[in-house]
Order: C-alpha cells, then structure tokens, then sequence
C-alpha cells in the first residue's frame, strides 16, 4: 500500500481491508507451507540442505502466487475505481510479500535455527 501512496494513487479505507484480510490468508501461508518444510527437514538434515530441500518443495505453492498477481494485475484495468485499486492493490502485495518469502524467509531462519529447532545437526 506504500507503493499506491507515493506513486499518488489515492487508497480507500476498504480496500485497505479487502487486500489485508485476502493476502493474510494467501500468502502468509506460503510462508507457512515453506516453515513447515525447513521444519520436517532440518530433523534429519543441516540447515543448508534444509533450506535447499524446503525451498526445492515449497517453490511450486509459492509460485502459484503468479496467478494472482496476473489475475488481479488484469482485473486492476477495469473501469471501476474501486475494483481496480483493491485489485491493483493486492497484486502489489502479493509481489512484495512472494519476493519476501523467497529471498529473506530462508536467510531468517538460518539465522535464527538455533533458537527455533530443539536439534541440532
């Protein structure tokens, strides 16, 4: 939503929101999926195959995330204001937040592993 405000797009309190309320269910739980996998393989493995096999098995469920941004990018075309901010909206979220996942969720928990798995490899 800080990109739509400097860009000088006006925002409107419900799309605010429509956009949080869908991108906390869809794309925090990429997040979730991704977590869980480091989780499963960080009991049998060291955290940089960790990592690697989490990321190699949760890539496909984060990318999906493409189809909603294509989906709300076209969306975000239409006419009608309202639709086209909170599409336009949420495609820049989920963008923002995929890239999140992808480049700085791994580096976190390798960062963190020693205070949040009870094995260590």
């Amino acid at each position: 939503m800080g990109i739509l405000s400097f860009s000088g797009d006006d925002l409107y309190f419900i799309s605010i929101l429509i956009v949080q309320s869908i991108l906390m269910g869809a794309t925090i739980d990429y997040a979730i999926v991704y977590t869980s996998y480091y989780f499963e393989e960080r009991q049998k493995k060291n955290i940089k195959d960790a990592l690697k096999d989490a990321y190699v098995n949760s890539l496909h469920t984060i990318l999906s995330a493409s189809i909603l941004i294509i989906v709300t990018l076209i969306v975000g075309l239409f006419p009608s204001q309202i639709a086209a901010k909170i599409c336009r909206t949420l495609s820049f979220g989920t963008i923002c937040s995929s890239v999140l996942i992808i480049f700085f969720l791994p580096s976190l928990l390798a960062t963190f592993d020693r205070f949040i798995t009870k094995k260590k490899c």
